[in-house]
């Protein structure tokens, strides 16, 4: 091909404006990242990557002592045996080539990011294509959605899960497989996957009544969950190590999903200081919104949606108490296509927006001050 039609044909590209979109966006959050810092406490960010620096706190900072230190059975450090191995896998890769850990894992939630807003965008064509555009926008706009752009799993699991579903959707079985496979080394949440392909492959069968070998790749899902549960084994002799490590460090501890909500409303009542107030109230709010939006899905979604949600819902709400419910909430893509739908009319999308927006700059300066924010 000659290079003058290839630059015709990327500049025919049609998606160039959800790229700059995406991109745009995360210009915006880093900026006003440094600027909620810089300003009120005259925080120096001439340092090499001290830009990129006030965005590695919490789960960052665990995904990058793994990616540089790996696992460990024993010491301080051995309960990051918690936290699933491709993101920090991938941070090691390319760190040669991107000069630090930090680096690498920018790039990859960068790509990952611009990856997932392109995939979402294409599956929400499929059944909801006049409300594709929007529904992206509340993906990127979500109140927690800075962990789409900094060194946090959301943006990588959700390139996979929208690969994995186009792919299901377009009868690609083994790809589909192999992606939900990578999806369930990135977050637990590849569980919530599983389901949704497994109702996939039974809407198929519905439509022809005819068995398909193919769908045996759906198996790869689970597979990926059982890697996972051989790294516990040889990291510290227990499949379910993770669990002791959920317990014992992070104060997660399995129960009944509406135990976990009433007690989120017990702990919401109590007395405590404002600070805690604010963020009980935060994640009470967004666990009665998960529930309202898993509802709405098993009513009015797709049913491969609402297996999805449902799954994801049992995944968040079965702890005894519940935590970073608002980030959690952030891969429940079904919600931004509810949202979409909801936005049609010029009220309801301006106040969903507003929301949107101002909770995004508050959490995002939680953040970068080193507050917890989910």
């Amino acid at each position: 091909m000659e290079p003058a039609s290839l630059a015709r044909r990327i500049r025919a590209w049609p998606y160039w404006g959800l790229v700059v979109f995406v991109l745009g966006v995360k210009a915006l959050l880093l900026v006003m990242g440094a600027l909620s810092i810089r300003i009120p406490w005259s925080f120096d960010l001439s340092e090499p990557n001290g830009f990129f620096e006030i965005w590695n706190r919490w789960d960052s900072l665990n995904y990058l002592h793994i990616a540089e230190h790996g696992y460990q059975a024993t010491g301080e450090k051995q309960h990051l045996l918690a936290f699933y191995p491709l993101f920090p896998a991938l941070v090691r890769a390319l760190e040669p080539l991107c000069g630090s850990f930090l680096a690498a894992g920018f790039w990859i939630s960068s790509v990952a990011s611009v990856a997932a807003a392109l995939l979402f965008h294409r599956l929400a064509l499929l059944d909801h294509a006049e409300d594709a555009s929007r529904a992206l926008f509340f993906l990127f706009v979500f109140p927690t959605s800075y962990a789409l752009h900094i060194p946090y799993t959301e943006s990588l699991f959700l390139a996979l899960t929208f690969a994995s579903l186009l792919c299901a959707r377009s009868r690609r079985w083994a790809l589909a497989g192999l992606l939900g496979a990578c999806a369930s080394l990135t977050r637990i949440n590849g569980v919530a996957l599983g389901a949704a392909l497994l109702v996939e492959a039974w809407l198929e069968y519905r439509q022809d009544r005819r068995w398909r070998a193919e769908w045996l790749f759906v198996l790869l899902v689970p597979a990926g969950a059982g890697g996972y549960l051989l790294v516990n084994q040889l990291v510290a002799g227990d499949p379910f190590a993770f669990l002791r490590f959920q317990h014992e460090h992070f104060r997660r501890t399995l129960d009944w999903p509406w135990k976990g909500y009433l007690v989120m409303w017990m702990s919401f009542l109590s007395p405590g200081s404002g600070e805690t107030f604010v963020l009980r109230g935060q994640e009470l709010l967004y666990a009665t919104l998960i529930l309202v939006a898993t509802a709405f899905s098993i009513l009015r979604q797709r049913a491969s949606y609402a297996a999805y949600m449902v799954a994801n819902t049992l995944l968040v709400m079965s702890f005894t108490y519940p935590w970073s419910v608002p980030r959690y909430a952030l891969i429940l893509f079904p919600m931004y296509l509810q949202m979409a739908r909801l936005g049609r009319r010029p009220l309801p999308f301006a106040l969903m927006a507003v929301w949107c927006l101002l909770f995004l700059s508050f959490f995002s300066t939680l953040f970068v001050r080193g507050f917890w924010a989910f």
